[in-house]
C-alpha cells in the first residue's frame, strides 16, 4: 500500500503513534561534590515530553474512581440543600434521598464508564494507531490497511 496524505499527496506523512513515542525522553544524571562540607553524590531522574508529543498522545480511558465521588458529592449536596429549605428529612425520606441522589447515580456513572471503556475506548484507540501526520501539509489522516 502506498501511504501518502489524503489532502496534498505527499509521501512525507508520520504514524502519530511515532510521534507520540519519540517525543518523550527518561534521563538521569549522577553529580557528586567533593568539598569539605558535603561528601554526597546526588541523582536526578525525571521523564520530558515534547509538545508534539503531548499533542498526539493516545486516547485514555474513563477512570472508575469518578463515579463515586461524583455520587457521594450529589448525595450529601442534595441532602444539605433538602435540610436547609425543609428541615431534617424523615428516616423514609433519607432512604428516598439516598437511593435517588447515590445509588442510581453510581450504578449509572459506572455503567457509563464500563461502556465507554469497553465499546467507545477500543475503537478511539484503534483509530489513534491508524493516524498519520503529513509533515508537509499538517491533515492528520486515518489510513485503512485495506
Amino acid at each position: 500500500m502506498d501511504y501518502q496524505c489524503a489532502q496534498c499527496g505527499s509521501g512525507n506523512i508520520q504514524k502519530i503513534a511515532l510521534i507520540h513515542r519519540e517525543g518523550i525522553r527518561t534521563y538521569e544524571s549522577k553529580t557528586s561534590s567533593d568539598n569539605i562540607a558535603n561528601f554526597s553524590d546526588r541523582a536526578t531522574k525525571g521523564v520530558s515530553q515534547t509538545e508534539a508529543s503531548k499533542g498526539f498522545a493516545p486516547p485514555s480511558k474513563a477512570p472508575y474512581w469518578v463515579a463515586p465521588i461524583v455520587a457521594l458529592v450529589l448525595l450529601f449536596s442534595t441532602q444539605w440543600l433538602f435540610k436547609s429549605v425543609f428541615g431534617e428529612p424523615g428516616n423514609f425520606l433519607k432512604i428516598v434521598l439516598g437511593v435517588a441522589f447515590f445509588w442510581l447515580p453510581l450504578i449509572a456513572g459506572i455503567a457509563g464508564t464500563v461502556w465507554f471503556n469497553f465499546f467507545v475506548w477500543p475503537n478511539s484507540k484503534s483509530q489513534w494507531e491508524n493516524s498519520y501526520h503529513c509533515n508537509r501539509c499538517g491533515e492528520i489522516s486515518v489510513l485503512s490497511k485495506d
